[in-house]
């Protein structure tokens, strides 16, 4: 398929599925989301040849964000966002996990009444780990050094998709999360069962907080600390490298000026005065080897 053609497809899925011939699909960035009457999906060269799994890919995108389109109460959710503003308590962590067991209700919505969604919502997940596993990768990190935040949200579409039937992927890293986090995990995306719209999703993930135990604040407050104190090693390295380097160029100087220095009294071409240039520019060579950070009062 070209990726003219997807575009196409895009546009004719998004309103159908979402149920609103209004709705504008607009291609651009690396992400996919939607405010209800928007949906942005990741840009696609219209004359490249999609292989078969960016294919899926896409179409996963295309099949969450309308379903948002579809189930999610943008009403309700604008509110509830500007409700946790306002009470400026954890949230971070209310945002994400609101927007992570949406995600789930509407994904499971989008199964019971498409069940072929299952294989492209299936590749999106898949996906997702493998860009935040090599992103992980690149800072040296792993998934027990995220942050609350991030463990938050994340955990609740892993063990979702799973359950589900789906996300298998995901499913093996939520299992590496320390075992009461994924037990508050399982507790809130469970209570999705019971819920029938946003505005049910947003009363679990105001109480998120309430159901965490003091261990597992303690993992995720952890886990930032393991963070903080990879990002301070790494600057120290840094710095002692720095210091190590001007070092050696402060040796080598020294070393050249001495040279310079004996080969000139054997040439016997030191003047008074170049004999007293030389001595104060060993004298400053030598209060850097002391000090490295006086080179910048050569």
């Amino acid at each position: 398929m070209k990726g003219k053609d997807y575009m196409h497809e895009a546009k004719n899925v998004s309103s159908v599925l979402g149920r609103n011939s209004d709705v504008k699909v607009v291609f651009e960035g690396t992400g996919a989301c939607t405010d209800g009457n928007n949906i942005v999906l990741p840009t696609i060269d219209s004359e490249v040849e999609l292989d078969d799994w960016t294919v899926k890919v896409a179409r996963g995108y295309v099949d969450h964000e309308a379903a948002h389109v579809k189930w999610t109460d943008q009403d309700q959710w604008v509110k509830a966002i500007n409700r946790f503003k306002r009470s400026k308590e954890h949230v971070a962590l209310k945002k994400g996990c609101l927007n992570a067991l949406e995600d789930m209700r509407i994904e499971k919505k989008l199964i019971d009444m498409y069940a072929g969604s299952i294989d492209n919502l299936d590749a999106v997940s898949t996906e997702v780990i493998n860009e935040l596993i090599l992103s992980m990768g690149k800072r040296t990190k792993t998934v027990t050094d995220l942050s609350a935040v991030e463990i938050g949200g994340l955990a609740a579409t892993w063990y979702g998709r799973v359950k589900h039937g789906y996300g298998q992927v995901a499913g093996e890293y939520f299992e590496l999360l320390d075992q009461e986090l994924q037990d508050v995990v399982k507790g809130a995306v469970d209570r999705l069962d019971s819920v029938s719209d946003t505005k049910g999703v947003v009363k679990i993930a105001e109480e998120i907080r309430v159901m965490m135990t003091p261990r597992v604040i303690r993992v995720m407050i952890k886990a930032r600390v393991t963070r903080v104190t990879r990002v301070t090693i790494r600057r120290v390295t840094r710095v002692t490298r720095l210091m190590v380097m001007v070092m050696a160029l402060v040796m080598v100087t020294r070393l050249m000026v001495t040279m310079a220095w004996r080969a000139a009294i054997l040439m016997e071409a030191v003047t008074p005065s170049s004999r007293v240039m030389m001595q104060m520019v060993r004298i400053k060579i030598s209060r850097v080897m002391i000090n490295p950070l006086s080179i910048v009062t050569l």
